[in-house]
């Protein structure tokens, strides 16, 4: 989330709110505890992305779904310390009935959320459900300015569906939530790059931008050879990360599976760190254990370890914002 974005959804909080909000923020630090936390309402998707990774790997646990319930306990241990909840990991939040509920309460929490979705359930009942609970922020990940280019890349999704989807919401909403449309720069769609802030500035999003293609290195080699396939010639559009420890978020953040299952980070969808279950524990002790705060202080993970060694992560993989 970039220093405009924040700004702005402090301002829509209020001053107290926000005050608040800061608060927790130098708590969350000072006590060496998460500020910023995604919890997974699905771990299921509708459509098999050409570029996505998530949906191809060997799982260690069943497709599955979140329930309210759940993920108001979950809120409950952490709303001292948290102040954003990202709404997805490895599935479609809007497969979710009860997301509106869980952005509900967690913004009556005073926490801020965004979820990331394809936008092809995006239907006028669900965009008002999610503006009426108060979501904060929504990207729409859109890789592709024309029909063709899209749907060779989003399989499943139908370009014009998610046009109307997103022009929907965007008429709809007054302030929340801020729409960013994300592109990720594959050889089908970097000559649409202009063609894509276009569109994007037709739509009125808030904010467009594109990404690198993150190289999927724990599936299989053909998987992900497939994969590295789509990566676009010009070299621009490659990120290539040379100090991983520097960029890791596994530090001072934390991902829980639909499951409950705490693992470092969203890459680990295999569930190759498991250190604990929030439905089961309480998500401090999970935080603070020993195995658990050993991975997050090693440096050799990233020489060592299946999941570190082979990650792309260095804060952001943004390339360069075309609106703002």
């Amino acid at each position: 989330m970039n220093l405009r974005i924040k700004l702005k959804t402090l301002w829509n909080r209020g001053l107290i709110n926000s005050a608040a909000l800061v608060f927790r923020y130098l708590y969350a630090r000072a006590a060496s505890l998460p500020y910023s936390v995604m919890i997974e309402p699905a771990d299921k998707c509708n459509l098999n992305c050409a570029i996505c990774y998530t949906q191809k790997v060997q799982r260690k646990r069943e497709r599955n779904l979140l329930s309210f319930s759940d993920f108001r306990k979950i809120v409950d241990e952490i709303k001292n310390h948290c102040v954003y909840i990202n709404l997805w990991i490895a599935g479609e939040p809007l497969l979710s009935r009860e997301l509106e509920q869980m952005v509900a309460y967690a913004h009556k929490k005073n926490i801020i959320t965004c979820i990331s979705t394809n936008a092809m359930l995006l239907t006028k009942e669900r965009a008002e459900g999610l503006v009426k609970a108060g979501l904060d922020r929504l990207i729409v990940s859109f890789d592709g300015a024309t029909k063709e280019s899209y749907e060779k890349i989003r399989i499943g999704a139908k370009f014009e569906t998610v046009l109307s989807n997103v022009k929907l919401l965007v008429d709809m909403k007054k302030t929340n939530p801020f729409v960013s449309l994300q592109l990720v720069v594959t050889n089908k769609n970097e000559a649409e790059i202009p063609l894509f802030a276009k569109l994007a500035k037709e739509l009125n999003v808030d904010e467009a931008y594109t990404k690198s293609l993150y190289p999927a290195t724990q599936l299989d080699n053909e998987t992900t050879k497939k994969i590295l396939s789509l990566r676009p010639a010009n070299k621009r559009y490659v990120r290539n990360v040379v100090n991983r420890n520097a960029g890791c978020l596994a530090k001072e953040r934390a991902a829980i599976q639909c499951d409950g299952v705490v693992v470092p980070c969203c890459f680990d969808v295999e569930t190759v760190y498991p250190f604990g279950n929030v439905l089961k524990q309480n998500f401090n002790d999970i935080w603070r254990s020993k195995e658990y705060a050993d991975f997050r202080k090693s440096k050799l993970r990233y020489i060592k370890s299946p999941l570190c060694s082979s990650c792309g992560c260095s804060r952001d993989y943004r390339i360069e914002t075309l609106i703002k």
